[in-house]
């Protein structure tokens, strides 16, 4: 987990970006080529796509995920991962095919983890 934070404070100062879509950290909103589409995230929709734009196309497991998502709660580790992450991939997956008409999706790397393709 610290390295995954190491490499994603490499790039914290700069706008989240990721091909067509960027993230306002301001508003916890989406946008699609500029601000011609947005789309408003929950705080923990916002930090599982925040994790995915940083990581630029590389994969994010489910731990690293549900990690970020509960690393305030000082016992989480003891936590069992449940279908948290997958939940909230879900409503991202959903939320990104309807902004993006499908260019931007989720894909999972079946054994691995998670991460944004982008299609022309």
């Amino acid at each position: 987990m610290e390295n995954l934070l190491h490499k994603l404070e490499a790039g914290a100062n700069r706008p989240p970006t990721y091909g067509p879509i960027s993230l306002d950290i301001e508003s916890k909103t989406v946008s699609f080529n500029g601000a011609e589409r947005t789309e408003q995230l929950t705080k923990s929709e916002y930090q599982v796509l925040w994790l995915l734009v940083r990581a630029q196309g590389n994969s994010i497991t489910e731990g690293e995920i549900f990690g970020f998502l509960y690393e305030d709660y000082p016992d989480h580790k003891d936590l069992p991962l449940s279908n948290t992450t997958v939940v909230f991939i879900n409503k991202l997956r959903h939320k990104l095919q309807e902004l993006t008409d499908g260019k931007v999706v989720i894909q999972n790397q079946h054994g691995f983890g998670y991460y944004l393709q982008v299609y022309d």
